[in-house]
């Protein structure tokens, strides 16, 4: 059916169990589809931002730069 899997990482503030619920068995994988949680991963086709970039504290200030591989 499908050839070729799809790694899909998604950033979010929430915390990569409230979206694992949303998927069958809690199962990252469904489908021909990947899903990442790891705000570090750098290999992925795509990128879904929930909401707006989770936040860092860079000195006093709050700052998140998602430099894009896809």
């Amino acid at each position: 059916m499908y050839s070729q899997r799809i790694r899909v990482k998604l950033l979010s503030r929430c915390a990569p169990n409230t979206w694992l619920r949303q998927l069958p068995r809690t199962d990252p994988r469904w489908e021909n589809c990947d899903f990442l949680f790891d705000p570090n991963e750098r290999d992925y086709d795509w990128l879904v931002v929930d909401d707006e970039l989770p936040r860092k504290v860079e000195g006093n200030q709050l700052a998140y730069e998602e430099l894009l591989t896809c």
